[in-house]
């Protein structure tokens, strides 16, 4: 049985719902070893005393407290929290997201019973759209064993979502490293950051390591007027990031797409690109920043049209 795990949790201005995530974190079994680290983006609030009054309070959890003096981008704050990972797997856990009493215990349970790299968990969501009123097990799918084929589907829409935030995922740290190392290649979107969560929990499926989705609700996520998804109101900027991070897994994956997959990821790009040329809301995207997949049409049809 595995019993350590490292929580990395990037944060920027939410004391409040900070002390709500790391409460969660302290109320997990004691019978786990924690290490808990946080990255600071320079806040403006009390973030500094949530962090310290947890070092003071909780001398069975061991928090390690990154203060970033100037503001960098979210994808670099994630970035930062990497290297002080001294366990075997870890997880992120967004600073507006927490866990239930017993989701550490279960996950690594689950990663021992099933020999597993990764694995990403269904969740329930808070939304100020619902009244945050819980929307439980958001995510209709039941448990498997990934592969390259589900995922894709499942960002294409066509099958049932996959959840995208770390969040909902926990990984061997190895592979979270060469993920996270991954996701820089999608530089378009790496400033918001949007896609990179994609690849984050989906790079071991396509690496080939063993992956698993657990329909099992036991990470909450917040829905409120500051998180990232939210705030990001352009649903054409989320379906071009998202694109383009699954097309650079394809890419360098070689994933042996059905013709399905193929029609729709050309169509999507057809879209985004004549979008990003002619719309005004997508300007921050000019032409040069439009996807260019490393396969030209031609090839990817020559590669991938066998079936």
């Amino acid at each position: 049985m595995i019993n350590e795990v490292t929580i990395l949790i990037p944060t920027f201005n939410r004391s409040k719902l900070l002390n709500r995530a790391l409460e969660s974190i302290s109320r997990q079994s004691k019978n786990i070893n924690i290490h808990c680290v946080v990255s600071d983006n320079s806040s403006p609030d009390n973030t500094q005393k949530v962090i310290q009054g947890w070092q003071d309070f909780n001398s069975n959890l061991k928090i390690t407290s990154i203060e970033h003096k100037k503001s960098i981008t979210p994808f670099e704050n994630w970035k930062s929290l990497i290297s002080h990972s001294d366990t075997e797997y870890s997880k992120f856990l967004f600073d507006d997201d927490w866990l239930e009493a017993n989701a550490l215990s279960t996950m690594l349970q689950d990663l021992s019973n099933l020999d597993a790299k990764s694995i990403t968990y269904n969740t329930n969501i808070y939304a100020k759209s619902f009244n945050y009123e819980p929307i439980n097990n958001y995510y209709a799918k039941d448990t498997c064993e990934l592969n390259m084929n589900i995922v894709i589907d499942s960002i294409l829409k066509l099958a049932s979502p996959l959840p995208v935030t770390p969040s909902a995922s926990i990984l061997a740290t190895d592979l979270l490293v060469k993920a996270m190392k991954f996701s820089e290649i999608n530089k378009n979107c790496t400033k918001y950051p949007i896609g990179n969560d994609l690849i984050m929990n989906y790079y071991p499926t396509f690496l080939g390591e063993k992956s698993y989705f657990q329909n099992k609700s036991i990470v909450n996520l917040w829905g409120g007027d500051d998180s990232i998804t939210i705030r990001t109101t352009n649903g054409k900027l989320l379906s071009f990031c998202y694109l383009e991070s699954l097309i650079y897994l394809i890419d360098n994956f070689y994933a042996d797409l059905t013709k399905d997959q193929l029609r729709l990821i050309n169509h999507k790009i057809f879209l985004n690109n004549f979008r990003s040329k002619y719309q005004k809301n997508l300007k921050a995207f000019n032409n040069s920043e439009t996807f260019q997949s490393s396969l030209s049409f031609s090839e990817i049809f020559k590669h991938f049209s066998s079936k």
